[in-house]
Parts: C-alpha cells; sequence; structure tokens
C-alpha cells in the first residue's frame, strides 16, 4: 500500500506522552484529530515530529521509530533536537538542517502524494514545492503575534529562510481562524498565486461527560481553560477574581490549563486567600476538558492574541455564558465580533481589564437571569455556526485532495 501522506509536525507538550509509546494528545486537537481520521479511514501515513529544543527525547540523536498500539496505518517518526554546543540558535539550525535531510531521503523512498507542513516544518514544505511531487499543503494554526515579524525589513536578512519560506508556492495554505490576525499575515506575507483557506476549528458534538469535572455546586460556576502564559491572561484573571470576592460570595472559579504562570497563579491564589473558591486543575486530556464547559456556568476568555480558538467555540456549543474581549483596532478579535455577536458574549475592555471585567462579572453575579439569556443564545448560535470534529476534518481533507490530483 502506497503511503498517501506524509506530516511534518512539531512534537509539542500536547503529544509528550508518545515518549512512552501512549496515544494521549492533549490540548488543541485540530492535528490529532486529522490523525485519528486517517487512522480510522485506513490511509497509509507517516507522522514525522520535529523536536525544537531539549525537552523531548534528550537522550537520543537519530530518529525514534514509535509503536503505537492504536495505530496501524499512521506510522509516527521523532526527529530529536540535536544539541551540540550550548548555543541554542546555532543547535536549531543544524536540527533544521538534518530534519531536512531527512525528509528527503524519506519522500524518495516513500513517494507520497502530500507532504502537510506546519509552521515548524515550513521551511521544509517551502523546498518540496520545487518539484512536482508532493503536493506540499502548509496548515497555520493562528498568527500567534508572527504578523509585526514577518512585516519587519530586518528580518528578511536575519532569518531570511523563515520570510522568504513562506512565499513558497504551496499547492495551498490552510488558516485556523481563531480570532488572530491570520487573515492579514496570509493575505500580505503569503505569495498572491496560493489559493488560501481559512477554517474555524470544530466541536465535540456528543454530550459531554461531567463525571470527572466535579466542581463545587455552590453560586455561579466560573470557568478558565488556557495555557497559563502572558498572553492568555491567567494573572489578569486571578486578579479580576480577588476583586470580585471583595463584592461578592456567590461564585467559586475552576483554572484549567498548564504553563509558566502557573506557580505564579497558586501563590495569588493563596495571597488572596481564594484556596476555597478557587481551583487549579492543571493539565487535563481534551475528553476530560469537555465536561468542565457543561459543568459551569460562565466562561471567560482573557487571550490576547484572538479569542476563537478551541475553548471558545466549545464554551458556546455548551451553552454557556461567554466574557471575552472587544475587538482591538489592530484587527485582533475581528473575526471574533463578527461571528458572534453581541447578545451571544459578554465583552470587555482591552484597555480597563481589570476594572471592566471585574464589574462585567460582578453584574452577572447580581443578575442570573442575563447569565442564563447568553446561555441561551450562545447555545441557539451553536446549532448554526458549529460543525463537529468528524465534518470539520473531511473539510479540509476534501480540499487537501482537491488540490493534491
Amino acid at each position: 500500500m502506497r503511503t498517501e501522506y506524509i506530516l511534518a509536525l512539531r512534537f509539542f507538550s500536547g503529544f509528550r506522552d508518545l515518549e512512552r509509546g501512549l496515544w494521549r494528545p492533549y490540548g488543541p486537537p485540530t492535528i490529532s484529530k486529522l490523525i485519528e481520521y486517517l487512522e480510522k479511514n485506513r490511509t497509509k501515513s507517516i507522522a514525522v515530529l520535529l523536536c525544537k529544543d531539549r525537552s523531548f527525547f534528550k537522550e537520543h540523536l537519530r530518529p525514534q521509530y514509535l509503536e503505537l498500539e492504536e495505530f496501524k496505518y499512521v506510522r509516527f517518526i521523532a526527529l530529536p533536537f540535536v544539541s551540540l554546543t550550548r548555543w541554542y540558535k546555532f543547535d536549531l539550525l543544524i536540527s533544521d538542517v538534518f530534519a531536512l535531510l531527512f525528509f528527503i531521503n524519506l519522500v524518495a523512498k516513500e513517494k507520497p502524494r502530500v507532504l502537510y507542513c506546519v509552521r515548524a516544518s515550513q521551511h521544509i514544505g517551502a523546498f518540496f514545492t520545487l518539484f512536482k511531487r508532493p503536493k506540499v499543503v502548509l496548515r497555520i494554526m493562528g498568527e500567534t503575534g508572527m504578523y509585526d515579524f514577518y512585516k519587519k525589513v530586518r528580518n528578511r536578512i536575519l532569518h531570511p529562510v523563515t520570510i522568504f519560506s513562506l512565499k513558497a508556492k504551496f499547492s495551498c495554505i490552510i488558516a485556523t481562524i481563531d480570532g488572530s490576525p491570520v487573515r492579514k499575515l496570509i493575505n500580505e506575507c503569503a505569495s498572491s498565486k496560493v489559493r488560501k483557506i481559512f477554517l474555524f476549528n470544530g466541536v465535540d458534538k456528543e454530550p459531554y461527560d461531567t463525571s470527572s469535572s466535579k466542581v463545587d455546586p455552590r453560586g455561579v460556576k466560573i470557568l478558565f481553560i488556557a495555557r497559563l502564559t502572558e498572553w492568555k491572561g491567567i494573572e489578569e484573571f486571578i486578579d479580576v477574581l480577588h476583586r470580585v470576592s471583595l463584592r461578592k460570595d456567590n461564585f467559586n472559579a475552576a483554572v484549567i490549563g498548564y504553563g509558566p504562570k502557573e506557580d505564579i497563579v497558586k501563590d495569588k491564589i493563596i495571597k488572596y486567600g481564594l484556596q476555597d473558591r478557587v481551583i487549579v486543575k492543571g493539565e487535563l486530556q481534551h475528553t476530560q476538558v469537555l465536561g468542565y464547559y457543561s459543568s459551569n456556568d460562565i466562561f471567560v476568555s482573557i487571550g490576547k492574541l484572538g479569542n476563537l480558538g478551541n475553548t471558545t467555540l466549545e464554551a458556546l456549543q455548551a451553552g454557556m455564558c461567554i466574557v471575552m474581549y472587544r475587538k482591538s483596532e489592530s484587527g485582533i478579535d475581528q473575526d471574533t465580533e463578527n461571528v458572534i455577536p453581541a447578545d451571544c458574549a459578554v465583552r470587555f475592555s482591552r484597555e480597563h481589564i481589570i476594572e471592566d471585567l471585574t464589574g462585567k462579572l460582578t453584574f452577572l453575579l447580581d443578575h442570573p437571569s442575563e447569565i442564563e439569556k447568553y446561555k441561551k443564545n450562545a447555545k441557539k448560535l451553536s446549532l448554526t455556526l458549529l460543525k463537529s470534529w468528524d465534518d470539520r476534518v473531511q473539510e479540509e481533507m476534501d480540499i487537501i485532495n482537491a488540490v493534491s490530483k
């Protein structure tokens, strides 16, 4: 059986259990759902996972061929980070060169129909666009603050491979609509001759299992789900909960996520005396996270780079009262406001986050009927706006198959 797809992916923390031969993906499921689709449809494929730092497979220099019981048609190969010096940028360059050589050999051997690349393997995909086969698809998950990087003239000199590889003639570029100005990035910085497709993520349509999502039954339940980083606004969220707690006592909150701010968050909770009101669940598998949407009332999204990602869509699907940023003058969350109207989400100021969000949450706690109104409107919108993950992945595969004929 011929290899149809080679996926050039980044080995990010959500795949860390692969080191132990386990398929337990964490975080946004866009890529894991695609891999599961290929396996389910018996499509012979190879997922090559590039380690971009020393976090994974530290003891290895050679490619690691991973065996997973759940997969018969998708093979997994991890390319360890080549750590030869103490200078990260030099080691990254060497790792990228080794990865390119590995892919040249792999593509020549397997002769796949499609090479599916992400931002971490963009330079590899750009190289293969110089040939007729395989067809190369570039997958962009969001803008993630990269627009300014691509527009700076000096980066054409400092980072020429990154800048000019985006201008390669890919068979198509598929980008996730997540509230970030990803349309601006792709339309202005990629080749005008390349077909560009913008898609929302999917959601799990099945009833969410709440058995593992035990929450305090007292009062209004507030939920925050994101990586615990500066860009996700976790510190502001805890500061707001502190201010709200000085006015109201009819709420509790759950924080689901992990990241560099985790210890700071826990220290703030203790400092503010919120231990009995705020729980931090850390990182959970996607299937475990889903139950929390149905078990809580208010979902707060403070993503500084966009608020239309998986967590917001899943909160919408669960019929939660969503509280989020207004759009910015630079275009962040323009898509979000176009898609989620004013009667389906409470919005607060980007310039006065603490004061405005505190006021909005206090108002909702004082007016439970408003919470119910937003929940009802969100659920109604989800019925027409959102696609299941099966439909969403099928849509992407139809696009890829169409451009790879």
